[in-house]
Order: C-alpha cells, then structure tokens, then sequence
C-alpha cells in the first residue's frame, strides 16, 4: 500500500489518545503525552520493523534501544536533563509497570486499529485488514475496552453500507447553475434531490446539532466547512433514502477533489458526475472563497472522470434546453 503511516504520525496520535484519557484514571496526562511521543523513537533511527515479518522480539528490543540510546547521547550536549527523562520515558513505557505506560500501551495498540480502517477506507472496503484486529486482544483497561466497542461498532457499519450501494449523481461545478439545474431535474423526474447547501443551511439554525456553530462560522466567513463533518453529513442523509432504491441527485458536491476523495473512502466510489458550467460565465468551479491554493479546474474535471462511471460535462443554458426537448 502507498503513502502508509509515518512513525511520526502514528507517535502524535498515541500522543492525542494519551492526552484523552478519562480524569477517574488519575493518570499524569502529560507524562502520557510525553511517553507516546518518544514510545517509537527508536525507530527513527532504525526504521519500523512490522510485526507480521517475523523478526526476532529480542533482537529488535536491542535494536530501539540502541536508536534511543543513540540519540540520549546525541541530546546530552544540548541538555542532559531532557536526555534522561527521554530515555527514561522509553524504558518506562517498554517496562509497562506503571499505569501511563499501561495506558500508553493500549492507545498503541488502539492507534493501529483506527489506522488499519483508515485503510479499509483509503481502499474502499476492498482490501481484507483482519489481520490487524488481533490488536483487540491487547488491550485490557475498562476504558480501552469501552473504545474499543465504539470503534468495532463503527467499522462494522461502515463496511456493511459499503456493500449496499445506492446511485447517485454529483451535480458539481458553478453554484448558480446546479441549484438551478437541480431544482428543474428533481422535479421533471422525480428524482430525490439532496442540496448540500440545503442541509448545510439547516444545520446551521439547528442549536440542538452539536456542530452547528462551526457550520454558521464556515457560512458566515465563505470558509469551507470540515471535509469529514461533510461527508458525516451527506451519509446520514443518503441512509434516509437507501430503502427507496432510487436514484439520488445530490448539488453543490463536490467543490475539490479532498471532498471527492472523503467521500469515495467514507461512503462509496465510482459514482455518477454531471459537470456543470454556466454559459454566462468564464468561473471557476470554487467560489472565492480564500481557496487559491486548490487545484484549477481543468485538473478537477480530470479527477472527477476519473472517478466516475459515468461522466459528463455541460454548460447550464445547453443542458436545460436539452431537456426541454
């Protein structure tokens, strides 16, 4: 698989979980923090030895402790105190006696698991990951065991609705032209219409909805709301409409190819793609919305294309004649 985890990515994020555990535990959350950061960093010096390859557990202890011990001595001549608690955080946590390097342990462990289904997503629930799931039987703690429910629970849900698909087709490209052209097709054939702005709008009078001031800010400031809150979104409204088995017209989605690639992992790819473009107007396919740095439109059209299994586009006064006819 391309583009795999980096130690330093996988060390942050034990870091992160460290950093959440429950205050009844009555752990130093910063020791926590501190020790899941420097767990690995043996392996900065000799690489990360996967497990499943079968290296002897003796020879590659020796191995960390050398890159820890290496670069203790390399920290000694900038600050010797900071070499020692670093090295001493290592061993601590290698020993895993005292409860944070129990904890730390287990969000090790955790951190796998949840890496191991970003990869069922990145490969669209297609790549067989059970293999990882030995995982579980490492971790022990009440609160680990209460996590891990909730993780199980969740991937199991995602990889069964990856196996019930629905039809759908984006109406991406200039705002103007998909509201207008949506509107005129969900009513010409009664297609059930999902307006991403629509529901964007509504969550965003909703107090009640957790992320509702966040989407108001997004809306007020022209900033783009978070990619995974989006995609949350989107499939809690398409799981409405799945038991009608029909087709489903979604506008106003996606605006860049993060959006497009979120929601190919989370939900489902190879889905239908009206292109639009409104003939009045030389736009490009994203508002002004501080958001230079995507990628010009003539490279997102490639994106969706590829994507798509079924792909075209069309200017917005020629597509509406055409249905007219």
């Amino acid at each position: 698989m391309q583009h795999v985890e980096s130690v330093a990515a996988h060390s942050f994020r034990v870091a992160m979980l460290a950093y959440l555990a429950p205050n009844d535990l009555n752990l130093d959350i910063f020791k926590c923090m501190k020790m899941g950061l420097f767990h690995d960093i043996g392996e900065s010096v000799i690489g990360d030895i996967p497990t499943f390859i079968g290296f002897q557990e003796d020879k590659k202890y020796k191995m960390e402790q050398n890159g820890v011990q290496y670069l203790e001595s390399l920290l000694q001549a900038y600050s010797p105190e900071k070499a020692a608690e670093m090295l001493s955080l290592w061993e601590e946590h290698e020993e895993g006696k005292t409860p944070e390097a129990q904890w730390v342990r287990e969000m090790d462990k955790f951190e796998c698991l949840l890496q191991a289904h970003e990869y069922e997503q990145r490969t669209y629930g297609e790549k067989n990951l059970d293999e990882f799931q030995g995982q579980v039987a490492k971790i022990h703690s009440q609160e680990g065991k209460r996590w891990m429910k909730v993780y199980q629970r969740e991937r199991n849900a995602h990889l069964a609705r990856r196996k019930h698909r629905v039809p759908i087709i984006f109406l991406a490209g200039d705002s103007n032209a998909t509201n207008k052209v949506s509107e005129y097709l969900s009513k010409q054939f009664a297609i059930t219409h999902i307006s991403v702005d629509g529901i964007l709008r509504e969550k965003a009078k909703d107090q009640s909805y957790s992320h509702s001031k966040i989407i108001r800010l997004c809306i007020d400031e022209q900033l783009s709301v978070p990619v995974s809150l989006l995609a949350g979104l989107l499939e809690a409204e398409i799981e409405k409409f799945k038991q009608e088995k029909k087709s489903i017209l979604i506008s106003g989605f996606p605006k860049d190819r993060e959006q497009l690639d979120e929601f190919e992992r989370k939900i489902q790819k190879s889905n239908n793609v009206i292109f639009l473009a409104d003939s009045n107007k030389d736009t490009a396919y994203v508002e002004p919305q501080l958001q230079s740095w995507k990628a010009p439109v003539k490279d997102f059209e490639a994106d969706l294309e590829r994507s798509a299994a079924y792909f075209e586009k069309a200017h917005m006064i020629n597509f509406v004649k055409g249905a007219k006819k």
